[in-house]
């Protein structure tokens, strides 16, 4: 909420070609206030995904006129594929999972499958149960062990969520038993003071 001279000294020195944003409805006073005083050069690419992004895809834009991409749906091989293709100067409009403005006209790129989370790297959660954010929270550590949710509740956005996908039976995931345990001990490990 407070860090935006850092962050606008951070993009300035890494010198980035793409930037990314994730966040939720709650979130979107950041994201502007992000683009009210981060001066982003003009040859950077800015993408935005998360909850927002996948539901609202784009009115987005809209919000948001200086990002060229959305990602919609699970990000990290999409993502991941955006900079392969990136990097190697080939085409990544076409990249599953992302949706592009260009000119006048937005490229809808459908969401990419639905994939096992076992192999994904851990979550970090070291910016929200670090310091004073761990201090607020109580010294609890909520940690998630699957993605997706199995209910279709009338005031939660999952019901729509599942449906962005081409295969949502596998909407629910988790992790193995063992991939869970190491998530849990990183996070404990990480995070000493823990109740």
């Amino acid at each position: 909420e407070y860090g935006y001279d850092s962050l606008a000294r951070s993009i300035k020195e890494q010198n980035a070609d793409i930037i990314g944003l994730s966040f939720t409805t709650n979130q979107k006073k950041y994201v502007r206030r992000f683009f009210e005083s981060c001066d982003v050069p003009y040859n950077r690419m800015i993408l935005a995904g998360g909850v927002q992004g996948t539901l609202l895809k784009e009115q987005v834009f809209e919000d948001f006129p200086r990002l060229e991409g959305i990602c919609v749906g699970d990000g990290e091989a999409a993502f991941t594929e955006l900079c392969r293709r990136f990097e190697a100067g080939s085409d990544y409009l076409t990249v599953p999972g992302f949706y592009f403005k260009q000119k006048n006209r937005i490229i809808k790129n459908q969401a990419a499958p639905l994939y096992d989370i076992d192999p994904l790297a851990p979550p970090d959660y070291s910016f929200f149960y670090s310091g004073s954010n761990f201090e607020a929270g109580g010294g609890y550590h909520q940690m998630l062990v699957s993605r997706g949710c199995p209910y279709r509740c009338h005031h939660c956005c999952n019901h729509v969520l599942r449906e962005v996908y081409p295969n949502p039976e596998k909407y629910v995931r988790f992790f193995s038993p063992k991939r869970a345990l190491e998530i849990v001990k990183l996070n404990l490990a990480a995070s000493p003071g823990t109740r």
